[in-house]
């Protein structure tokens, strides 16, 4: 791997865990307890069970978050991959450049 990919590699893996740090950073501030106090609104329990309520939706958006991050990175990565490897190969791009000069025509007609 050439060095220029190596730094597209470091800059997109410092984009996505910067990205994937937000998301999560987002679980620690008062939106999320916004709607935890609106889910607490619409479900009627107990006083005990409404903590282990708010406990357990807490737990299933951390899960959630973490495994979106994590996808985010895996598909982010492979489209990397497949991006610097079409770039690397670029066969038929090759074969069309060392054709250039040796048709005869031009759109359709003759070369003058």
């Amino acid at each position: 791997m050439a060095l220029p990919q190596r730094g597209r590699v470091w800059a997109l893996s410092l984009i996505l865990l910067s990205t994937g740090m937000f998301f999560l950073g987002l679980m620690h501030t008062a939106v999320v307890g916004f709607f935890l106090d609106v889910l607490t609104w619409i479900v009627n329990l107990p006083p005990e069970k409404m903590d282990q309520f708010g406990i357990v939706f807490m737990m299933v958006l951390q899960m959630f978050m973490t495994f979106f991050v994590f996808a985010l990175i895996i598909i982010g990565m492979g489209l990397l991959y497949y991006t610097l490897s079409g770039i690397q190969d670029a066969g038929d791009l090759w074969e069309k450049i060392g054709k250039i000069g040796e048709q005869r025509k031009i759109r359709g007609l003759e070369r003058e």
